[in-house]
């Protein structure tokens, strides 16, 4: 590995640039938490049909489910990878470090969660490995390969369910990767995807360019084959698109017309500040960038990390501010309780920022969403009080189908180290018809 990454540690609490090679432990923040008295719930069916252990669940404040997980929960690892599958209602988290590991050598660990059971499974470390021909023997048994931030995707083709990764360091070879990696989780096998073509550029974190790279790649499957396509390998971003940063996200949205492209961090130990001008609009078709710049509302800043989901707006549960005439950029509480309405195409932003004063001496999440357009507006939903108060090591967050899912440790911690033995153990899962009571346009200001 280049000393360049041997030396660079994201805390468990915040993510930093792979070129610097400083320790950014020293921001780290103490989240306490406090053990409660667990309750079962009622043993439901996995959606295979098996009998899943029951999962454990503590009350909370309305709205909030504490919930205990079960199964083999994955190690908590420092930049673990986390690919959502609507459809099989699945939360598969991949690789990550040690977070007392201090060569930071990333895992190939690799752990799936039913959502239906809350049940944790490790899938099977090393997975049969050949290059996909059909009538040729499996090959033999390998290990995924270890990589730092590859991008992943889940992706459902001809009846089969798959996870793509595309770059990220490979600890093996000690190279930033370009390669494409096809898992086929049915069959329990993965493969190189041979791309016709010259190589792009390796890449970390790939869903947004990092290390500097402003450009973009875009990978056709066509006549079962796999190719760059004609004009669009290591692509530039258009001049008026701004700087980036490193870590941010890319999502598809409107069917896959477009992507939203969102920001990371523009330097090390800095935070992530969404804007109008640097959320932008990818469209897939006339390859043309487009800022969010009718968005109503106040975007998300001073993140010390975030995740971000799409939502296509197919449920009618999530309860949206009331639509009125032209607004100004920022305006008060409405004084009306929210009306329960068919749901928007939407993001949902999970963010870390600063809690407590003086000078956050903690880190909590919050929740927004985005309402895509035509209807750009985005609310705030004020939760980090409420979660302050489950006193939970809560690092990860995923949306699936509807369900708001925040992914954590629940155990005893000295300051900022956690523990060697430390897993996934906890989760809350967050009802979106009552926290959208609380929800404004503009961030309600810590008393």
């Amino acid at each position: 590995m280049s000393p360049t990454l041997r030396k660079t540690r994201q805390s468990y609490r915040e993510q930093s640039s792979p070129t610097k090679s400083e320790n950014d432990k020293g921001q780290d923040r103490k989240i306490v938490k406090k053990k409660g008295k667990g309750r079962e719930v009622k043993r439901r069916k996995s959606s295979n049909g098996n009998q899943a252990e029951p999962a454990q669940y503590v009350a909370g404040p309305e709205g909030y489910k504490k919930i205990r997980n079960t199964g083999s929960p994955p190690q908590f690892n420092d930049w673990c990878t986390i690919v959502v599958d609507d459809i099989g209602k699945k939360i598969y988290m991949y690789g990550g470090n040690r977070p007392n590991d201090d060569d930071y050598i990333p895992t190939n660990d690799f752990h799936v969660l039913d959502v239906d059971t809350m049940q944790w499974k490790k899938l099977s470390p090393k997975f049969w490995f050949n290059a996909h021909r059909p009538f040729e023997p499996v090959g033999k048994s390998k290990p995924l390969p270890s990589l730092f931030k590859p991008a992943c995707t889940a992706l459902h083709f001809k009846e089969t369910n798959y996870i793509f990764m595309f770059g990220g360091y490979d600890i093996d070879e000690e190279v930033v990767s370009s390669r494409l990696i096809a898992i086929d989780l049915d069959d329990v096998q993965w493969w190189y995807v041979e791309i016709e073509g010259d190589d792009v550029c390796g890449r970390i974190n790939a869903s947004m360019a990092s290390l500097g790279i402003a450009s973009y790649s875009i990978d056709e499957y066509t006549d079962h084959r796999w190719k760059w396509m004609s004009g669009r390998r290591d692509r530039d971003y258009d001049a008026h698109v701004p700087p980036l940063g490193f870590g941010g996200r890319a999502l598809s949205v409107h069917g896959g017309r477009k992507i939203l492209l969102t920001p990371g961090r523009l330097y090390n130990k800095a935070p992530v500040n969404m804007q109008e001008t640097n959320s932008i609009f990818f469209h897939t078709t006339n390859f043309t960038f487009r800022a969010a710049a009718d968005t109503v509302g106040t975007f998300p800043g001073n993140l010390r990390w975030y995740w971000s989901y799409s939502n296509e707006g197919s449920q009618s549960s999530v309860q949206s501010l009331l639509t009125t005439s032209p607004l100004p950029r920022k305006r008060k509480r409405l004084s009306s309780s929210p009306r329960e309405a068919a749901v928007s195409p939407h993001v949902m932003i999970a963010g870390w920022v600063d809690y407590g004063k003086p000078e956050g001496d903690h880190i909590m999440p919050e929740l927004w969403q985005y309402f895509l357009p035509p209807e750009e507006k985005i609310q705030c939903f004020n939760i980090r009080s409420t979660i302050w108060s489950t006193d939970l090591n809560l690092h990860s967050f995923a949306a699936v189908s509807n369900g708001m899912i925040f992914l954590g440790f629940e155990g005893d911690s000295d300051g900022d180290t956690v523990p060697d033995n430390a897993t996934y153990n906890v989760c809350v899962e967050v009802d979106m018809s009552v926290i959208s009571k609380n929800a404004t346009e503009v961030k309600i200001e810590e008393e």
